[in-house]
């Protein structure tokens, strides 16, 4: 969880990343992970899924300039161009996002750095 939005904005608490430990002997709690390394995203509530270790966010959705952080090896610039809506990641390895508009689900290609089509047409 990255903190940072309402009235009582804190850029130190906006930075910050928690997540929830679930652990086997009924013992949960939050534990620190470190901090974002800017506040970009941090004032308003984001859409993040996990992926490959890293936690992917993008500022807005569909066909706005974005923003993003969280991504393998510094340049991803297809993903976040093509990030039109809610995603979601299965077992942190596929992003799949929605495009509200088109009605399309697409998956990230890593390799291609580009989104393909799942379902819904093409265009």
């Amino acid at each position: 969880m990255a903190s940072g939005i309402g009235s009582n904005y804190n850029q130190a608490v906006a930075r910050s990343v928690e997540k929830w430990a679930v652990q086997s002997n009924s013992r949960w709690k939050w534990e620190k992970m470190g901090e974002l390394r800017d506040g970009r995203l941090s004032r308003d509530a984001i859409d993040a899924v996990p992926w490959r270790g890293k936690l992917c966010m993008v500022n807005v959705k569909g066909d706005a300039a974005k923003n993003g952080v969280g991504f393998v090896g510094g340049d991803a610039g297809g993903m976040v161009a093509g990030w039109r809506g809610p995603a979601a990641a299965m077992d942190e390895e596929t992003i799949y996002v929605v495009n509200e508009t088109t009605g399309t689900l697409r998956r990230y290609d890593a390799v291609l750095d580009s989104w393909e089509l799942v379902v819904g047409r093409s265009g």
